[in-house]
């Protein structure tokens, strides 16, 4: 059973919240991404932590933040880019984080002031972490002596190295508290309901890719390999001499089996780590005779930095093992069903929230941004739209006269199905038919440079839609295409009956579906793919 119709409030609103958190994810992301934005992942936590207070705020469900973080994470699977898993992790851990807020002071303000800030310490934390495994213990020494000696440069050697983590750390908590309030102040301005909207069906997005074998091929033993090594490396790699020698030829065989590994050698972000870590370390590690540049203390650099290639080595070889069929089929066996009624929520969530984000807006008044993207998955009371969607000649008229059948009875219901003109075999025209009379007028012809629109077939049009009021009337519309988005065809006629609180009932192809919805501030969307066979109305 879809989420959409069931009764399992905890994961349905966890999966809408989880679904605008990935659509931040996707547009904001892209968009720091190609500015070369530092400290991207800060920027995109803070919008995470506050999009999750403003639907708390909104939804007093115990259990919907994590869920909400599982859900965007597994929308990261979909990312065309190779690096998902760290993200991933990322998400569902600051989820977590935030749920612990919860409980521990209540889904209140306060709750959620200390819910951010404990679900931004990952974004710093996660950071440590990273060095710790890649460089081991040695990289504190290192930060040790280079804070000493820049403290004694500024006259502070009383200042202790702690205190430069503490306060990144305070600082952290700060900025994800903010976020926070942000999302309190976001869920304020918000005009819709505590009820989310009804979805329908949206289409998927094809499976993102990762780092993969050749020809695809996973292997177990490759798999406990990695964890092997990684084992080695944090446990043993700094008491042994030989160890790095044997761990850097398995890198080489790592690269031989990885293709899509092999090409980062090349790449400068590989080699400027070990680089920077090498010589600093010669600089700040002191040898014995006291020198001002110690060998020894290059050398040590040095075995950090193969430390870290390697482990990094290991980490992308595991996850690329990760896509192993007993892998996935023992998710797919377990909860696959759960997975694919989330996805299918969260696919719906996307496609209804992506008209309305306005990236630059977003960063410029991120209160009114994140209260816009909430009231288009929050039923305001305004009027519902449904759209069914397919390809030229695909089938949309005749799966609109079954949807239509399927209305309660009594319903108001006007407007017009679109029907083909033949001649000779080939399609000439349409003739539009008055939904309630039955009556018909011809709408357009072809012509050489387009189909070109019969006034009287406009106006026939306009007329089967009948007087105001619209509220509540189901209004068909068969169909909207390039012409009314450019301000031609029925594009007033939609205006005036959303405008007046209809239903529009509309038929639209597939890449149009989301132009269709921004020009028309449709919101309240249920969405029906005519080659989804499964869920075609009866």
């Amino acid at each position: 059973m879809s989420l959409a119709d069931s009764s399992d409030d905890k994961w349905r609103k966890g999966a809408i919240a989880g679904g605008v958190w990935g659509t931040s994810e996707m547009t904001l992301g892209s968009f720091l991404h190609n500015l070369r934005i530092p400290f991207k992942g800060h920027f995109l936590t803070a919008i995470g932590i506050a999009v999750l207070s403003a639907f708390g705020t909104k939804w007093r469900t115990k259990g919907m933040f994590y869920r909400a973080g599982l859900t965007s994470a597994m929308l990261k699977t979909f990312s065309p880019s190779p690096k998902v898993v760290v993200p991933m992790i990322a998400i569902t851990i600051e989820s977590f984080l935030f749920e612990a807020g919860t409980r521990i002071l209540g889904r209140n303000f306060s709750g959620f002031l200390l819910s951010g800030g404990l679900a931004m310490q990952w974004a710093v934390l996660h950071k440590v972490i990273r060095l710790l495994m890649l460089y081991g213990a040695s990289i504190y020494f290192v930060y040790e002596q280079l804070f000493e000696k820049a403290a004694t440069g500024f006259e502070l050697p009383f200042v202790s190295p702690v205190y430069g983590i503490v306060f990144i750390f305070a600082l952290s908590f700060v900025l994800g508290a903010g976020a926070s309030a942000i999302g309190c102040a976001a869920a304020a301005r918000s005009k819709g309901s505590g009820e989310p909207i009804t979805f329908g069906i949206k289409q998927g997005a094809p499976l993102g890719s990762v780092m993969q074998g050749r020809a695809g091929r996973y292997s177990l033993l490759w798999l406990f390999l990695h964890i092997g090594v990684i084992v080695a490396v944090v446990g043993f790699m700094d008491k042994s001499e030989w160890l790095a020698y044997v761990l850097l030829v398995y890198s080489l065989a790592v690269s031989v089996r990885y293709r899509n590994f092999l090409k980062r050698f090349a790449s400068w972000k590989i080699w400027l780590p070990i680089a920077v870590v090498s010589f600093i370390s010669g600089f700040v590690l002191k040898s014995p005779e006291g020198s001002f540049f110690s060998t020894h203390g290059f050398l040590e650099g040095v075995r950090l930095a193969v430390r870290a290639f390697v482990t990094t080595c290991a980490l992308s070889g595991l996850v690329s093992e990760m896509g192993h069929p007993l892998i996935a089929d023992f998710f797919r066996r377990r909860y696959g069903d759960r997975i694919d009624s989330v996805l299918e929520l969260a696919w719906g969530t996307v496609g209804t929230v992506t008209p309305h984000v306005n990236v630059k807006a977003l960063l410029r008044n991120p209160v009114s941004g994140i209260a816009v993207m909430m009231d288009s998955v929050l039923d305001s009371g305004g009027s519902k739209a449904v759209l069914i969607t397919g390809e030229v000649n695909g089938g949309k008229t005749s799966y609109l006269k079954a949807f239509l059948k399927t209305l309660p009875d009594g319903a108001d219901v006007r407007g017009f199905t679109a029907e083909g003109i033949y001649e000779d075999g080939m399609k000439t025209g349409y003739r539009i038919r008055d939904i309630k009379t039955g009556e018909s007028s011809e709408l357009c012809r072809r012509s050489k440079s387009g189909f070109v629109f019969d006034a009287d077939g406009l106006a026939f049009g306009e007329k089967s839609m009948g007087d105001v009021p619209y509220k509540n009337v189901y209004t068909v519309l068969d169909e909207i295409g390039r012409y009314e988005i450019r301000g031609g065809g029925w594009d007033s006629l939609l205006k005036k009956v959303t405008a007046g609180g209809a239903i529009p009932v509309i038929t639209v192809r597939q890449n149009l579906v989301d132009a269709v919805c921004s020009r028309y501030g449709l919101r309240n969307v249920e969405i029906y793919d005519v080659e989804d066979t499964g869920r075609q109305a009866q």
